[in-house]
């Protein structure tokens, strides 16, 4: 919808949330 993010922002959103949790499993290995 016109108020809702559109599904691009959403698939960014998870990529991003994915990046960040592997970062942390690096860093918390490390």
């Amino acid at each position: 919808g016109v108020l809702g993010r559109p599904a691009v922002w959403r698939a960014i959103e998870a990529c991003t949330g994915v990046l960040m949790l592997a970062l942390a499993a690096l860093v918390l290995r490390g």
